[in-house]
């Protein structure tokens, strides 16, 4: 029987017998399967029976598109620290608009002698909160993505030199004011800016370079030491 607010619509399409079956899922319904008829007389109850056999494959259906979702982002997610992997990032890239970019290179400074003096459980950490962390920093549409162990890539778009520059030293900042157990934790940074229609790959590689170039002089000047409590 129809609801006071749906009758009067009901009865001027003609439609005289009106079937609702309920979707259920974890024990509550989601949806409802709802099938309206012209002509007079009851819903035979086979009828009946195939439109809860419809019902059921649309659960299940429901249920396997977001089963596959969910595969698909975990495909996509670094599991350690929750940020992107490569397979996104490449994916990201493979979609920019045709708008300036810009690659900040992130390197974690002394992972090898955290994970030598306390374990990898505390390199993990380590990595999980400079992740953690560098997220805060960024803007809704720049993506974070661990590229290799200790190695990360922020892909900015819309952005320019000053932008990227501006969040590089953010990022420096941030991981700083981290306190692990340890001792400070810290991250060497170089960027890149690309014009639109520029090279990614190009751009990317020339970011790697600034990287490089940052963490040689840090190097020289002894900055790279990070300070590990015993």
């Amino acid at each position: 029987m129809f609801g006071p607010s749906v009758t009067p619509s009901m009865k001027l399409a003609g439609v005289t017998n009106c079937v609702w079956v309920p979707m259920i899922r974890d024990g509550d319904v989601f949806a409802i399967l709802a099938v309206a008829g012209r002509q007079n007389g009851l819903v035979r109850p086979a009828t009946l029976e195939h439109l809860k056999a419809v019902a059921a494959m649309g659960v299940l259906a429901l249920a396997n598109a977001e089963l596959h979702e969910t595969v698909g982002n975990l495909a996509r997610t670094d599991p350690l620290t929750g940020t992107a992997n490569r397979r996104a990032l490449s994916e990201r890239i493979s979609q920019l608009p045709r708008v300036p970019f810009a690659f900040v290179a992130i390197d974690v400074d002394g992972l090898k002698p955290v994970n030598d003096t306390h374990g990898h459980s505390a390199g993990d950490e380590l990595l999980a909160a400079i992740a953690t962390r560098m997220q805060t920093e960024l803007r809704s549409a720049d993506v974070l993505a661990r590229t290799g162990g200790d190695e990360f890539v922020v892909l900015m778009v819309g952005s320019d030199a000053e932008g990227a520059t501006e969040l590089a030293g953010r990022l420096k900042q941030a991981v700083s004011s981290l306190a692990l157990f340890w001792g400070s934790p810290s991250i060497s940074v170089g960027s890149a800016v690309g014009t639109a229609g520029a090279d990614p790959a190009r751009v990317a590689e020339k970011a790697d370079e600034a990287l490089y170039a940052a963490k040689q002089s840090r190097r020289k000047s002894g900055a790279l030491g990070v300070p590990i409590l015993g």
